[in-house]
């Protein structure tokens, strides 16, 4: 039987959303909202009389906080407070949406005449999995008797034993299970046989976002089915033949352990169209990239089956690894059942050819939210509540039915942030209620600087991260081409601590992705085309560039995330090439074989050393040619030291605060040395990282 740590029964706290049990009805349904005017006048409006107006007037109490209620049946409501004639959606709600161009929130009434269990603070702690079970029955008073923990992977249930409440909370805490992911159902039980349940799942080893170390596989590039090279397709845009058995191989090898991968970010699988289509420039390609989606819930089957998915799942997670699933909430394409069926029902955008992203008549500033990527790419119409109900649920449903442990959402600002707040909030409720380990990784393309705009999406109802497009920037422009001083990186890292400060959220770090020119070639000046297969570079600087964005990859705050092929110095300045099969490792110079060697070595040594991972970072120095910074584990007394020196012509000195004197070795060549208050970097061979550790470091070659 199950430990239970604590038992509290009670009334809880009232919020925004709480629901009276006492109605036959309906539910009594509070809203609650605090102006910054404790004298304003406030109206609530909702879809109950279809907003009509007058709304019901509100009155404030002595503390500043208007509220209202209303017996309501349970099912999605919306609704809305007017403050002094402005629209005002209710920000304790985590879902937005928009009524005839008005900004209001979407609440989903429960049904009060039956009971309810949440979970919250799911984690694990003092060699326990821990979490926190909320226990609410039926509004006829009926007390919950029963409540159990059922292993969802081997079917064991485990009763709680608890005192039988009608309202209150009880402390629950597990042995550990031996293996490293817990999924696992609450189920609670009132006397009169009614049950309610809710899904959680948790990672045992202990780490999070900030120890992560991820590795992006595009499915029709990476392997064939035995793990083996696949040849370059021809067209370029046509499938390699990758398959999900490749990628498992590649797992039970060990090859993404020598990465030292602990999360996965697998590019879309869902079924793609298989005929061909305007890609520009006069060519044509398929869906091999998984970002043309014909279904809502098929797995593509070029790349194999429902089996051949969950034996890559259970492989990564049987070496620890996570696997976060790549979904295109956004758009789909015209072989959808979405279009298709609802093409003249109101679910998108426009229509075929009227607005396409980036055309004269549709510029992206402007046009983002309502754009066509190309007129085969119908745009989900996120106001339309059907199809936003419809798209949720298709999204969620692919971690209902398997195992992922998270999302990588495509596309984010090309739809209002209601949409991607309702998709976590989805998964939160249906998958990983209460747990911090569930992955919500938005892609927001940006240029330099615009971190408000990555902000926006981030906090406790949105995402817990995003791709740190301005740091992506800055590394490109100080390490990766060298056209601007290493004092931007500097500027960014200050930047990105003030501006999502409290936002929750580890930002995903990384040099290159599908979406931009291999990061060699840019390292290498290339200026091919973007069906131009190139060869790896042959310039020794080129290498040397690499060898020191990946020293900074490796060392900087957030979750690294790797582009399959880039540890191999692929190149590529645009789509498709920038998207070619993995090479057979017989045809790789020994340039890149040594580049992947350094990578490997940067990431084992990441995933040893928890102060590259968690620690805090402190930048010592940054000049136009070296940047020093310092991360730090306080409370552990421990610290590292990295300078990343380009191309120094007169010796750089770095001061030094006291907890980074004493006994170091450097990483790279092993140097020792007595650090005192200062460290002078000469002169001498460019392009250099430099990381040093404490002298008795066992994470040290």
């Amino acid at each position: 039987m199950f430990l239970v740590l604590a038992l509290n029964i009670g009334a809880t706290s009232l919020t925004s959303c709480t629901s009276a049990r006492d109605e036959e009805s309906g539910c009594v349904e509070r809203f609650w909202v605090r102006p910054a005017d404790p004298a304003a006048r406030v109206e609530l409006v909702g879809s109950w009389d279809d907003f009509a107006r007058p709304g019901a007037l509100l009155s404030a109490r002595d503390d500043g906080w208007f509220v209202g209620a209303r017996t309501l049946p349970p099912g999605p409501v919306r609704y809305a407070f007017i403050v002094d004639g402005r629209w005002v959606r209710d920000v304790t709600e985590p879902l937005e949406e928009t009524v005839r161009r008005q900004p209001v929130t979407r609440r989903d009434v429960s049904d009060c005449r039956v009971p309810h269990v949440a979970l919250a603070n799911v984690r694990v702690e003092a060699n326990a999995v821990r979490f926190t079970a909320t226990l609410t029955g039926g509004g006829d008073g009926t007390p919950i008797t029963s409540l159990a923990v059922v292993d969802r992977d081997t079917g064991a249930r485990e009763p709680v034993s608890f005192v039988p409440t009608s309202q209150g909370r009880v402390e629950v805490a597990l042995p550990l299970p031996a293996r490293a992911r817990f999924a696992f159902e609450v189920v609670a039980e009132d006397a009169l046989g009614r049950s309610a349940t809710q899904r959680s799942f948790v990672w045992t080893d202990g780490l999070t976002a900030q120890d992560a170390i991820g590795y992006q596989v595009l499915p029709d590039r990476f392997r064939d089915a035995n793990g083996e090279a696949l040849a370059i397709p021809s067209p370029l845009a046509a499938r390699a033949g990758g398959k999900l058995r490749g990628i498992t191989t590649a797992i039970e090898r060990g090859d993404l352990d020598a990465l030292a991968t602990s999360t996965i970010w697998l590019m879309p699988p869902v079924a793609n169209t298989a005929a061909f289509f305007d890609i520009g420039d006069g060519a044509t390609g398929t869906g091999y990239h998984g970002y043309w989606p014909r279904s809502a819930s098929a797995i593509e089957p070029a790349l194999g089956d429902e089996q051949d998915l969950r034996e890559l799942l259970a492989a990564a997670h049987a070496r620890g690894i996570r696997v976060v699933v790549d979904v295109v909430p956004n758009h789909v394409h015209i072989e959808h059942p979405f279009w298709r069926e609802h093409a003249g029902d109101g679910w998108f955008q426009g229509t075929p050819g009227s607005c396409i992203c980036g055309s004269s008549t549709c510029p992206w500033d402007t046009s983002i939210e309502r754009c066509w990527f190309a007129p085969y790419m119908p745009d989900l119409d996120w106001s339309a509540p059907a199809a936003a109900e419809a798209m949720t649920a298709a999204t969620a449903a692919w971690l209902e039915r398997f195992p992922f442990d998270g999302v990588r959402i495509d596309a984010v600002p090309m739809m209002p942030r209601g949409a991607t707040r309702a998709i976590v909030q989805r998964l939160r409720e249906r998958v990983g209620q209460g747990s911090t380990d569930l992955v919500a990784l938005g892609e927001i393309f940006t240029g330099p600087g615009a971190y408000d705009v990555l902000r926006y999406y981030l906090g406790p109802f949105g995402l817990t991260s995003t791709f740190h497009f301005p740091l992506f920037w800055a590394l490109r422009g100080a390490l990766v081409n060298e056209r601007a001083p290493l004092t931007e990186i500097g500027e960014v890292l200050a930047a990105s601590d003030r501006a999502f400060a409290g936002s929750g959220a580890t930002l995903t770090t990384f040099l290159g992705s599908h979406d931009v020119g291999r990061t060699a070639s840019e390292a290498n000046g290339s200026a091919g085309g973007r069906f131009d297969v190139e060869t790896p570079p042959t310039d020794p600087r080129t290498w040397a560039r690499l060898r020191l964005a990946f020293a900074a990859l490796y060392t900087l705050p957030g979750t690294p995330m790797l582009y399959q092929g880039d540890e191999l110095g692929m190149a590529g300045t645009g789509d498709p090439v920038t998207r070619l099969p993995l090479p057979p490792r017989a045809s790789l110079p020994r340039e890149a074989l040594a580049l992947e060697d350094h990578v490997q070595r940067l990431a084992r040594l990441r995933r040893c050393d928890p102060t590259l991972r968690r620690g805090e970072l402190e930048v010592l120095l940054a000049s136009d040619e070296v940047i020093a910074f310092a991360r730090r584990l306080p409370a552990a007394g421990a610290s590292a030291l990295v300078v990343l020196a380009r191309n120094p012509t007169v010796p750089v000195r770095v001061p030094l605060p006291a907890d980074l004197r004493g006994e170091v070795r450097e990483f790279f060549q092993g140097d020792r040395a007595s650090l005192g208050d200062e460290l002078t970097i000469a002169p001498g061979a460019p392009r250099t990282p430099y990381i040093w550790l404490p002298s008795s470091s066992p994470c040290l070659p």
